[in-house]
Parts: C-alpha cells; sequence; structure tokens
C-alpha cells in the first residue's frame, strides 16, 4: 500500500490468497479479478512477465495467468504490458558467482539456459519505456517494500534485494529504460 501512494495508485485490491500459494486458488482468483476488471474497466493491463522463473516467481507467474484468465471471458480489448522481475536473474544480467542463498549457481545457470542467454529478453521483450524522469519514484517505490529491502531483524538468513546476486539483480531495476512484452488482448 504504502509502494501505491509513492506511486499515485488510489485504489488497491487484496484479493486474500496465501502468499506462495496462488496456484492453487487460480479460478477463485480469475473470479475475483474477473469481478474488478468489469469494474474498473481498463485501457492497459501491467503483469509479471509470463517467462519469470518458477523457482524464483511462481505467485508471478501464477498472476499472470489469473489475469489473462480473467481477460478471455470479457470482451473489451485491452493492451497488456508484461515487465520482467526475476527474469533478470539470469546471465549476462547477473554473474554466476552468487554470495546470497537461498539463490545458487545452478539457478542463474538454469534462469539463463531457460532464457536463452538473454535471447529471449532480445525477441519478447521489444517494448522499451524511457523511465528516466521517475527513476527515483521508483526507487523510492521500491524502497516502501520494507521486508525484501531492509534487515528488519538481525538473522543471517534475513536476505534483501539488495544483497541478491551481488546487488547486480536490482541494478537491473534502476536503468533509465524498462523493457516490456507488449500486445493487444480481446477475449469471448
Amino acid at each position: 500500500m504504502d509502494a501505491g501512494r509513492v506511486l499515485g495508485v488510489d485504489d488497491i485490491y487484496f484479493l486474500d490468497f496465501p502468499d506462495g500459494h496462488l496456484w492453487e486458488d487460480m479460478p477463485a482468483a480469475s473470479d475475483r479479478v474477473e469481478e474488478i476488471l468489469r469494474r474498473e474497466s481498463p485501457e492497459q493491463i501491467f503483469l509479471p512477465y509470463f517467462r519469470e522463473p518458477m523457482r524464483q516467481a511462481s505467485d508471478h507467474v501464477a498472476v499472470t495467468r489469473i489475469v489473462l484468465e480473467a481477460l478471455r471471458r470479457q470482451t473489451k480489448r485491452v493492451t497488456v504490458w508484461e515487465y520482467p522481475v526475476w527474469f533478470w536473474l539470469q546471465w549476462p544480467w547477473v554473474g554466476f558467482q552468487q554470495n546470497t542463498p537461498p539463490i545458487k549457481p545452478k539457478h542463474i545457470l538454469k534462469n539463463s539456459l531457460l532464457g536463452g542467454f538473454g535471447m529471449r529478453a532480445l525477441l519478447e521483450l521489444r517494448q522499451q519505456v524511457n523511465v528516466a524522469d521517475v527513476l527515483e519514484q521508483k526507487r523510492a517505490a521500491i524502497a516502501q517494500h520494507k521486508s525484501q529491502t531492509e534487515k528488519l531483524i538481525d538473522d543471517p538468513r534475513w536476505i534483501t534485494l539488495e544483497e541478491l546476486s551481488n546487488g547486480e539483480l536490482m541494478d537491473c531495476f534502476y536503468q533509465d529504460r524498462e523493457f516490456f512484452r507488449c500486445y493487444s488482448y480481446k477475449g469471448e
């Protein structure tokens, strides 16, 4: 909610499904999202990239599938913008030498193989948006995710996003350009 305020988002909906288990609730979640889509009638929708690595982002992939299923039942055409998050956790954006569990070199290698060592990004994330003017606002919004950006307790197992992959993952989010998979979608 704090990140939403930083970004100027007024309406935030919580569907109250358990974190990390969204796959188990996909039909019910899709029905709830369909209700929200009917009420809000958006022209554009922003979703996590459908090729996010499942080990790190299963809920992200589930969200994309849930929303697309809800959109499939709509008749209105919308523009979908898919954005990568954990997708960047592959070479050439991060190195194979990892210093922070739970990310291991084998995870980077697997993500790199699935991402074609960056080729998928070139082929699918073709829409670029210059975000230089709002980069500080984006940093402030990311910083609101306190449990992921600050060590709230003194425990060596508490890893912040900045510590993952020697900081290389977070560097991907603080560039002047963002990359999207963008397409028009119309349901039934």
